[in-house]
């Protein structure tokens, strides 16, 4: 058991940090006490000391809504520590470190920076919001900084679990071993099963594609769908299930419980060809999530409807993630565990690839203003093909390489690889070629 000293402020916070570093990461038992230095003091049984220097909660009042002001925000610097093979990201702290036979102190508060990132809490007021009410990820700090493909708390995590080997002698950790999420969301089922979705595309493939050929494509589909009762394009949920046994794992499907008139709702719940794909879906032991619409992310009464919807067919709905990726922090977690929902995967960027949340494992999630634990685990979202797109300038190569990156980041921690694919983004018009993007993710998987 490790010893951890501490000043006697913001207890909840603290205690939700030493669960998640020291329980869940880390996998040992400790003991919290309290001392008046700025600093966090771990002590072995053997009398020796990893001194971590208490920068963020120790200059605050402890009744601040210290998430309201900017100058809370972290200050990026880097360290080279012997440590790590990285130079590490202070956030908050100084590149200060010194060791002796009995004692190891580090300037870095990886505590302040573990919260920052796993909270979210500069989501609440410091970060703007755009047209869809979702945050400017641009406007993070470290998307501004250039550090969002690091997961700097698992970094954190690392360099502790070193430290910790190095001094303490202790090798007793948790074994973590690496797992992957393939999710689906399903904003459409089909294409062509209406003639206006007909017009639309084909006045698509003239005057947005400008392209003969998909033009003539289109009217096949739409026949071969229609009258010769072929598969819709859209319809790859077989396709998807079978690459994903192939590799000994399931698809999570993530499915709008909408009713049709409904705000941006594209199909119908209860139409019959929806429930026979959510029951084919369960019959081959994948998952049905839920995903929100557009206007549930701050919405419990909406949220529960569309719940109670798609138990009619689904026994057990513990899973999702929001529309449009819409989440306001901390009201969404709120919504969601009041809802009786368990793991949320909205926390990713919608332009971007990587680390939002500052790490690929799933965590319990803390709500900064109530001060308190939740029930919900949110499970971090680490590439969507739609970001992928965007961010590769639509280079399949370029895209394959980037996802491949972050894949090998999340392997070296052990950790869980979220993939989001819409089943509607594999092989038509623009996305014409990608699901080799995406077979190649897998088979690397």
């Amino acid at each position: 058991m490790i010893e951890i000293y501490t000043q006697n402020n913001f207890i909840s916070e603290k205690e939700y940090l030493f669960d998640f570093v020291f329980k869940q990461q880390l996998g040992f038992d400790y003991c919290i006490n309290f001392h008046n230095s700025n600093t966090y003091k771990l002590l072995s049984h053997d009398g020796k000391k990893i001194i971590f220097e208490d920068v963020f909660f120790s200059s605050i009042n402890h009744e601040s809504e210290y998430y309201s002001k900017p100058e809370n925000l972290p200050r990026l610097s880097f360290a080279k520590l012997y440590y790590f093979q990285d130079d590490v990201a202070v956030l908050y702290g100084r590149n200060d470190y010194s060791e002796n036979d009995d004692e190891i102190y580090c300037g870095i508060d990886i505590f302040a920076g573990i919260f920052f990132y796993l909270t979210r809490w500069e989501e609440i007021f410091l970060v703007p919001k755009n047209e869809f009410q979702r945050i400017n990820e641009h406007e993070l700090f470290s998307v501004k900084n250039n550090i969002h493909k690091r997961p700097v708390v698992d970094e954190y995590v690392e360099l502790l679990k070193k430290i910790i080997q190095n001094k303490f002698s202790y090798n007793n950790f948790n074994d973590r071993v690496f797992k992957s999420y393939i999710t689906h969301d399903i904003d459409y089922l089909f294409r062509y099963d209406s003639f206006l979705k007909f017009l639309k595309a084909i006045g698509g493939d003239i005057f947005k594609r400008k392209s003969l050929t998909d033009f003539f494509n289109s009217l096949r589909d739409y026949y071969n769908y229609n009258f010769r009762k072929l598969p819709d394009v859209w319809d790859s949920f077989d396709y998807l299930m079978d690459l994903s046994e192939k590799k000994n794992t399931v698809s999570r499907f993530y499915f709008i419980a909408g009713k049709k008139g409904e705000y941006d709702v594209r199909f119908d719940i209860d139409n019959q060809k929806c429930v026979e794909i959510l029951q084919k879906i369960l019959a081959r032991n994948h998952i049905v999530g839920i995903h929100p619409s557009y206007s549930s992310f701050n919405n419990e009464a909406q949220l529960k409807l569309e719940i109670l919807r798609l138990q009619k067919y689904v026994n057990k709905v513990e899973e999702g993630r929001q529309h449009y990726l819409r989440f306001s922090i901390p009201e969404t977690w709120n919504v969601w565990e009041r809802s009786g929902l368990k793991t949320d995967s909205s926390l990713g960027f919608y332009s971007l690839t990587g680390f939002r949340c500052g790490t690929c494992m799933e965590y319990k999630v803390f709500d900064v203003i109530q001060r308190k634990t939740l029930n919900l685990t949110e499970r971090p979202l680490i590439i969507m093909d739609t970001a992928l797109k965007r961010e590769s300038k639509n280079d399949k190569h370029s895209a394959l390489n980037i996802s491949l990156d972050l894949l090998n980041i999340v392997k070296r921690f052990n950790g869980d690889f979220v993939l989001l694919w819409h089943n509607n983004n594999l092989r038509i018009n623009e996305w014409k070629g990608w699901d080799r993007v995406y077979i190649e993710i897998l088979n690397n998987i």
